[in-house]
């Protein structure tokens, strides 16, 4: 068994460890409850991990598998790849991981795969699911013997109250941690009871929020144990005040358009028939998706009537104990439209959670190959809801839309500029297709007008890239041609001739500062690369100590202010990374101070 994973995302990671002088490496992953598990490795079982896979026995892991189905393993997915900065220390990393079977499968207990699962089914259907929750926690003070019973609030503020205290302190400590986890956090305030706040973070695909979720509770936790504190997620720790909450803004993408589906200026707060559909199923399947969404014997202790938490299986716009709310949206606004479920808490496993959320309600085809305009153009369903009591029928008609004969109707490449200096299989630009369809398609050289210098050049899947044997002279040819085809699904084809422009490899002597003080004297306000602009295609990027990208421009069309995001960065030591016209043109790596 061989894992695959693509060679620049390896790189990345490399590039990570060795700038961030990472050891260890936890392997993180979840049980069917939601708790976090993890495996941790040393630096040097790094490459084993990621080409073979970490084994580990799943029958002691809850909810997994019995005794005689222990054998699994965990695959590394690179993209969530992240230094722990509360543990620079031990210079640790964290990398959230899929289980598989022996045979490679996916294991089919894996919550995160569950959600994946249904979101492909959403995919398919041509949606895409995103979500954003709002977490709610305590922050409790241990007694002087270090037990937590009874339950003190480490403070006594209130709802948005401005404090100085620790809870002030504590929560600027964790939005710090999450963003250099990676996590863009939009706010963070008190919550209505002592001793409880809420974080708040960037909406997004339900995959990539579930691992925040979760990344999020660990984060938490951890920086409140090193002031002291203990980070709660139980959903109602105190009797008499304001439980947790994780209410999770829902809405649905239309993946051809790019565009909310959710959104529709004639209907009912702004929502459109499919957004009602899927209110409709999530109220018609409340009580079967809330053991999911709420787990713990404490979490009815929260759906009570008094505290603004959802105690009726019904939905509305102002009235917060209704199960959905519909946010009222900013004139203008309309990609805000969503709907709000109440009923999550944050203790329950956001994986599984934004599963059953996503599949509530919805329609699918059982053979989309059937599905053929020149066949039928329409279907008539009649769909039947049974509450326990009462039944209800409607009879809906699905128009097919005549969409999959549209052939391919342009080729576009990435790049078209070539150094003289490039070895083989350098890669010269990024091929796609324009189509009316969304399918996937294949590329080829071709003979015809244009194909001149065919021979020169290779295509490996959409990638155009130099030939085996090939060297090439500006000299002798400031440019060359090629023809190439592209074939969808159903066999269409469309071909084009691209002309690739030879450039010069004239070697530059860079200038790169070494430090600079961006504090508005219009003198060394910027990091400013001498002769770098001889490189038209060179990319620049600067990283933070915790290995955050904070500054990135391709072709070097700005100087580097010394801001994030619009905000100034501290001063300090930061790195660089640049890369000239091809890897033969030289890749240059350092360090530059802000000086403030």
């Amino acid at each position: 068994m061989t894992l695959a994973y693509r060679q620049d995302e390896l790189e990345r990671i490399d590039e990570l460890i060795k700038r961030n002088d990472i050891r260890f490496i936890r392997l993180q992953f979840s049980d069917i409850v939601g708790v976090s598990k993890q495996i941790t490795i040393p630096v040097e079982h790094w490459d084993d991990a990621v080409t073979h896979g970490v084994w580990f026995d799943g029958s002691s892991v809850e909810g997994f598998a019995r005794i005689a189905e222990s054998d699994m393993y965990l695959q590394p997915d690179l993209s969530t790849f992240v230094v722990i900065p509360w543990e620079m220390d031990l210079s640790t990393a964290r990398v959230i991981c899929d289980a598989h079977t022996p045979d490679g499968s996916p294991f089919e207990g894996d919550p995160r795969y569950v959600l994946k699962r249904q979101l492909e089914r959403a995919a398919r259907i041509g949606l895409d699911y995103q979500v954003g929750p709002e977490l709610e926690f305590f922050l409790f003070q241990p007694h002087a013997n270090g037990d937590l019973l009874p339950l003190q609030p480490h403070d006594y503020a209130g709802y948005f109250d401005i404090s100085t205290d620790l809870a002030h302190s504590v929560r600027r400590q964790m939005v710090d941690a999450l963003q250099a986890m990676g996590i863009d956090v939009e706010a963070s305030h008190h919550e209505v009871a002592n001793g409880q706040s809420e974080i708040d973070f960037k909406y997004g695909p339900a995959l990539v929020t579930a691992d925040n979720a979760n990344t999020m509770r660990t984060t938490l936790k951890a920086v409140a144990q090193k002031n002291g504190l203990h980070c709660t997620f139980m959903p109602k720790p105190v009797t008499g005040v304001s439980g947790s909450g994780m209410h999770v803004h829902q809405s649905l993408w239309d993946k051809r358009t790019g565009d909310t589906a959710m959104y529709d200026a004639e209907g009912e707060y702004g929502l459109s028939d499919l957004a009602m559909h899927f209110i409709a199923g999530q109220l018609a399947h409340a009580k079967a998706i809330t053991p999911i969404i709420a787990p713990l014997v404490n979490s009815y202790k929260r759906l009570v009537a008094g505290y603004e938490a959802p105690v009726y299986i019904s939905w509305g716009r102002t009235n917060r104990s209704a199960l959905i709310r519909i946010p009222r949206i900013t004139a203008g606004r309309y990609k805000s439209t969503r709907c709000e479920l109440r009923c999550p808490d944050p203790s329950c496993n956001p994986y599984l959670a934004f599963a059953v959320n996503a599949q509530t309600g919805e329609l699918t085809v059982f053979n989309p190959s059937q599905i053929d305009f020149e066949r039928q153009q329409s279907y008539t369903l009649t769909i039947s809801v049974f509450d326990g009591v009462f039944t209800v029928q409607q009879t809906i008609t699905i128009l097919i839309d005549n969409t999959d004969d549209n052939g391919p109707s342009d080729i576009t490449l990435s790049n078209a500029v070539l150094s003289e200096s490039a070895i083989p299989n350098t890669v010269v630009g990024l091929l796609t297709t324009t189509d009316v369809d969304l399918e996937s398609y294949t590329y080829e050289l071709v003979a015809g007008t244009g194909d001149t210098n065919n021979g020169k050049f290779a295509i490996i899947g959409n990638k155009l890239v130099t030939g085996q044997t090939q060297v090439f002279n500006y000299d002798y040819e400031k440019s060359l041609t090629v023809r190439i085809r592209t074939t969808d699904e159903d066999g269409d084809t469309f071909e084009k001739a691209f002309v690739i422009t030879i450039t010069e490899n004239v070697e530059v002597q860079l200038s790169i500062p070494t430090a600079f003080t961006p504090n508005g004297d219009q003198v060394n306000d910027t990091w400013e690369i001498d002769r770098l602009n001889s490189y038209p295609n060179c990319v620049v990027k600067v990283y933070d100590a915790d290995g955050r990208e904070v500054f990135r421009n391709d072709g070097y069309t700005a100087h580097w202010d010394g801001t994030y995001r619009g905000k100034e960065l501290p001063f300090g030591t930061y790195y660089y990374v640049i890369t000239l016209n091809g890897i033969n043109d030289g890749i240059y790596k350092g360090s530059v101070m802000i000086i403030r």
